[in-house]
């Protein structure tokens, strides 16, 4: 998110976690990773285009593209055992991004961006838990636009992997407002 921060000064990128002590650390010149060139990138544009905040109702307001980016370990019980990943850090920020955005009608269409590696057909039980909540839609706005941009970046070069990457992998599916 401080890469698309620095590329794109004109938008306000904020980085959710509701983790305050992690989002002090961001915020200061202790931040809680080592990456070639990120304490750079984030004293630059901290402040201007990117934003750490542990507020997810202040992060979401004028937001329209959500990106959620949360780890998705291997499974180690159950069905998928050592196979499957474990989705449930994906549902819980799911449903906390839901709860906000249900509370109030939305300014525009929304484009949910699954940046954690998840498995296929995620988007149809993301839409079910849109459906499930009731979202309102304003006049003119009625689509809900699920994205899928998993990641491949080395810890240590990620900056690099990210400006230069070896390949691309992006699928998508909108949602008219009758969806449910």
């Amino acid at each position: 998110m401080a890469v698309l921060a620095d590329k794109c000064p004109g938008i306000k990128v904020y980085v959710y976690d509701n983790n305050k002590d992690l989002i002090e650390r961001w915020n200061s010149d202790d931040i809680p990773v080592f990456e070639l060139g990120l304490r750079e990138i984030i004293q630059k544009n901290l402040g201007n285009s990117l934003f750490f905040t542990s507020d997810l109702k202040m992060a979401l307001e004028d937001s329209n593209i959500i990106f959620i980016a949360v780890n998705t370990p291997t499974k180690t019980t159950g069905k998928g055992e050592k196979r499957a990943c474990d989705t449930k850090y994906f549902e819980s920020a799911l449903r906390d991004v839901v709860e906000i955005i249900s509370q109030a009608p939305l300014k525009d269409d929304i484009i949910l961006v699954e940046k954690s590696t998840l498995p296929v057909r995620t988007c149809e039980w993301v839409r079910q838990i849109f459906c499930d909540n009731q979202i309102q839609y304003p006049e003119n706005k009625d689509k809900l636009i699920i994205v899928s941009n998993p990641e491949f970046l080395a810890e240590g070069s990620a900056i690099n992997d990210l400006l230069n990457p070896d390949r691309i992998i992006i699928g998508s599916k909108i949602f008219e407002k009758s969806y449910s």
